[in-house]
């Protein structure tokens, strides 16, 4: 019937506000003057997280199983717990989230014109669902949105797309000493005032899901709940990935697969699932490409007045990106696309920027 409703949106009347459980032990150390190391053991556990959720559909609609109430037996149409109406996105508290991480640290304070910080973490983020309905904001897109299977949630437990294994930054700044404090203006302003400073970023890549968002029967509705993007199984090569970054960009995609084939044949890489059952891949199992990038500038200051160093030029000579390392965004994850396994877009390329301050 075109007049039922294609999708209502009902608020859960027992809703409740989220919360966060924090967990927090660290030690700290000064090794010597003005440097400190610590390591710190960081947890964070979000509970009663808000998400969106469709429990107007069961598996096997579409092969013509009965329903949780016992209808629709042998009827292979699309017919819904509620054939009187489409989609019920429903707004409820049932997703939980975990991050455990293990942080170091080792800070020199700015001490004789030089200064140091390093950070490098060791963490895991899991959860349900990473957003709180499409994912159109992540990599995994449709595979962020309903639940796979509302009879069986626990099976999209998983690592957070936004989940970074590990990641290391280095920052420092450097006050050259030559000549700050001479008497030829020469010296102290052309020879001497330089400042150097750098930052560098290196990350292991951000998990993605392979899923399909064609329809039943020809598609990943493998469930035949009326819900498209389930996942197929897991290929014979593994739920991970052991690869170069540069097969991102191939033709083939990270997973090596023939550019020109079709979505069976790229689904066939993976192995279907039985009609009216899941796959067995699990969420996000598979690593993006990493991220590495080092900025890097120069300082150059000039005194307007040898009487008060309130008043000074300064030259800034930037450089963002300095070795101009191609880094990769996340790869296509649709099966049925001829791009999927291959990242098409990149991070920005080498930039450089100059600039001019008046500094009173």
């Amino acid at each position: 019937n075109p007049n039922l409703a294609f999708l209502s949106g009902i608020a859960n009347p027992d809703m409740r506000d989220p919360y966060v459980q924090s967990f927090f032990l660290g030690i700290q150390r000064e090794l010597l003057r003005d440097t400190t190391f610590e390591i710190n053991y960081v947890g964070t556990l979000g509970r009663k997280l808000i998400r969106a959720e469709n429990p107007n559909r069961f598996p096997g609609d579409r092969l013509g199983l009965p329903s949780p109430t016992g209808e629709f037996a042998g009827d292979t149409g699309l017919n819904r717990v509620n054939p009187n109406e489409g989609v019920l996105r429903v707004w409820e508290n049932n997703v939980n989230s975990n991050y455990h991480a293990l942080q170091v640290q080792m800070n020199r304070r700015y001490s004789k014109g030089f200064a140091l910080n390093a950070n490098y973490t060791w963490a895991k983020s899991l959860d349900t669902r990473s957003t709180w309905h499409s994912g159109a904001t992540s990599s995994n897109a449709g595979q962020e949105g309903f639940s796979t299977d509302v009879t069986n949630v626990a099976i999209d437990y998983g690592r957070s797309v936004f989940d970074a294994r590990h990641r290391f930054v280095l920052n420092w700044l450097w006050d050259a000493p030559w000549f700050q404090t001479a008497d030829s203006w020469f010296l102290r302003n052309v020879v001497g005032g330089w400042q150097f400073n750098g930052i560098m970023a290196l990350q292991t890549g951000q998990p993605f899901t392979p899923y399909c968002s064609s329809s039943f029967p020809a598609g990943c509705d493998f469930n035949a709940d009326g819900n498209n993007n389930d996942r197929p199984n897991t290929p014979a090569s593994g739920n991970s990935l052991n690869s170069d970054r540069l097969d991102f960009v191939q033709p083939g995609g990270v997973f090596g697969l023939n550019p020109g084939g079709s979505t069976a044949d790229r689904l066939a890489f993976f192995g279907v699932p039985d009609p009216g059952t899941n796959g067995t891949l699990g969420r996000n199992t598979f690593d993006g490409p990493g991220f590495a990038n080092f900025d890097f500038s120069i300082f150059k200051e000039f005194g307007v007045s040898r009487i008060t160093e309130e008043a000074k030029v300064q030259l800034r000579f930037e450089f963002f990106n300095i070795t101009n390392r191609p880094n990769f965004f996340q790869p296509t994850v649709f099966i049925n696309s001829s791009q999927f396994g291959r990242s098409t877009a990149s991070f920005d390329a080498r930039e450089i920027q100059l600039g001019i301050k008046f500094l009173f």
